[in-house]
């Protein structure tokens, strides 16, 4: 009989141990499954704030790249008004070879050479921008 007492209390030992056991199991369940969603809801949050820089970054470049189109096609302007004054002068040297006599061409002569003069001494202008953002 007294083995059967100790057996009984052993299995009681036993059953007690296998409750711990199961509320121990539930406990660190439940603390996984509230783990993952905080974690999911860091994740959430860090995409969030990562899609708002993005949006920042993609409306300042495209900003950026506006306004170097802008410059861009400035200087375009201005070499196509270069170019328009380089024309005129040459095609006013030819009609002036072509229809004046030669005392006529040696007193244009001077005017000419100051015009081609200030059209040497205008400055290409510079590429204000690259392509590199």
């Amino acid at each position: 009989m007294a083995g059967v007492e100790l057996m009984k209390q052993k299995r009681k030992v036993y059953t007690d141990l296998m409750r711990e056991v199961e509320g121990t199991t539930s406990r660190l369940e439940a603390n996984i499954i509230k783990a993952i969603a905080e974690v999911s809801q860091a994740a959430n949050q860090m995409i969030a704030k990562i899609r708002e820089r993005e949006r920042e970054a993609i409306t300042e470049l495209r900003n950026t790249g506006v306004t170097k189109t802008e410059k861009l096609d400035s200087v375009n302007k201005q070499t196509q008004s270069s170019i328009k004054q380089i024309d005129q002068a040459v095609e006013f040297a030819r009609n002036l070879v072509q229809r004046s006599s030669s005392s006529d061409i040696m007193q244009s002569n001077k005017n000419l050479g100051q015009r081609f003069e200030d059209l040497n001494k205008t400055a290409v202008p510079a590429l204000p921008v690259g392509s590199f953002v």
